[in-house]
């Protein structure tokens, strides 16, 4: 346990208690490997390769900085005091699985960076009407979220910094999410800091996520940037709401994300309706009102009916254990749900509730069909078709995240 907790720079792994400050982690290490072994130890370093200390007991005891900490026990002692089967067990197991500390893999960007992304291909999880989706499209690109992994030192740190400055040539909003990655050293906190100095002197706007549970990462970073309340960089649960964060900087100013209401005509499920099937369409819908915080369906709950958001925003989020739940999406006006249960009248899969006051036309499944007039066969026709084009549209779309997320 104490190699184990050298390795974790201090802290021990099965409490999580830190037995040794970080800032003497290096220093014990560093007198481990230059007399730990008597004076074997230089001939072990250029062997084995790892900080070990070495008892008359039989014992030894050795560590590899940031993975693991090795110990062996036999009584057997050689000329100079060390166990002779423990040093031979632990050169066999440097050589076979290539332990030696200066023998490190070269830091790649694919190894560092999980994943590069923009909005343009991979949007958040908000739903939004046809002419925001389009806006989104065109403009997404100017949205890059890069997925770091792995442990950052000064290489790594290194790799991610060039990586979000190629991006930033073209993009005007970096994600960077942390939720991958390990451990962070001092010097790559220092990196990061002047990363994102630099982007912000370039006008660019930086968000941190997977940062809820680093408290050191987020005190060091703000210290160095010098944070106000008015930064964006940790404003974010996660990379989700980032991206919805940045889509919302996109369209603000346009007219169609101004509009506070969404007339059912814009609707995309509506697409292609005359005057009169519309007309004839809207009769049919019984108009609701909700306040914040209400559920309009829960899990479970029979799939009756089809709700058209004229003014609101919804969302969509399954429950899980202990009274927690994950967002699925959120629903803005212009858009509709309940298109699932409508086609294979099932119970439904998640619950939907308000994010703040909306109002909406609801659609009874039963009453559509018993419109048997050609008008109400027409308008079934027509609202079927949209669904599937649409339907159709989101399976799309999800292929091409795969598409992205696997590049």
């Amino acid at each position: 346990m104490i190699g184990a907790t050298l390795a974790n720079n201090g802290v021990n792994p099965i409490t999580g208690v830190r037995a040794l400050e970080s800032h003497h982690v290096p220093k014990v290490l560093s007198v481990m490997s230059s007399c730990g072994m008597y004076d074997y130890s230089g001939a072990w370093v250029y062997e084995v390769g790892m900080p070990a200390k070495s008892g008359v007991g039989g014992g030894i005891v050795a560590v590899l900085p940031g993975q693991f900490g090795l110990a062996v026990f036999s009584p057997k002692l050689d000329e100079r005091g060390n166990s002779a089967r423990g040093i031979a067990v632990c050169n066999k197991i440097s050589s076979d699985f290539g332990l030696h500390m200066l023998h490190t893999g070269r830091s790649t960007a694919s190894s560092v960076i999980h994943a590069t992304y923009d909005a343009a291909h991979i949007p958040s999880k908000r739903s939004r009407n046809l002419e925001q989706t389009r806006l989104l499209a065109e403009l997404g690109h100017k949205v890059v979220v890069l997925e770091i992994q792995g442990e950052l030192i000064f290489a790594s740190a290194e790799i991610v910094i060039c990586g979000t400055m190629n991006a930033a040539e073209k993009a005007e909003y970096l994600v960077l999410d942390f939720t991958r990655t390990a451990n962070i050293s001092e010097g790559a906190y220092s990196m990061l800091v002047g990363l994102i100095q630099s982007l912000s002197a370039q006008g660019k706007t930086v968000l941190l996520t997977g940062t809820e549970d680093r408290y050191a990462m987020v005190k060091l970073i703000k210290r160095g940037v010098g944070y106000t309340d008015d930064m964006p960089l940790f404003n974010c649960d996660d990379t989700d709401d980032a991206l919805e964060w940045c889509e919302d900087q996109l369209l603000a100013g346009q007219a169609s994300y101004a509009a506070a209401e969404a007339p059912l005509a814009a609707q995309s499920y509506l697409a292609g309706f005359t005057p009169e099937e519309l007309e004839a369409f809207e009769s049919m819908l019984e108009h609701r009102a909700y306040d914040k915080g209400m559920y309009l369906c829960r899990e479970g709950d029979p799939g009756d009916f089809l709700y058209f958001i004229l003014s609101g925003q919804v969302s969509v989020a399954v429950p899980l254990a202990h009274q927690r739940s994950r967002r699925i999406t959120t629903i803005s006006a212009g858009s509709a749900f309940g298109e699932m249960a409508m086609l294979d009248r099932g119970k439904r899969s998640a619950d939907v509730v308000t994010d703040e006051k909306v109002c909406c036309l609801v659609l009874d499944y039963n009453q559509l069909e018993a419109e048997t007039s050609p008008l109400g066969m027409c308008i079934r026709w027509k609202l079927i078709t949209n669904i599937g084009r649409e339907l159709t549209r989101k399976l799309r779309q999800a292929t091409v995240e795969i598409k992205s997320l696997r590049s």
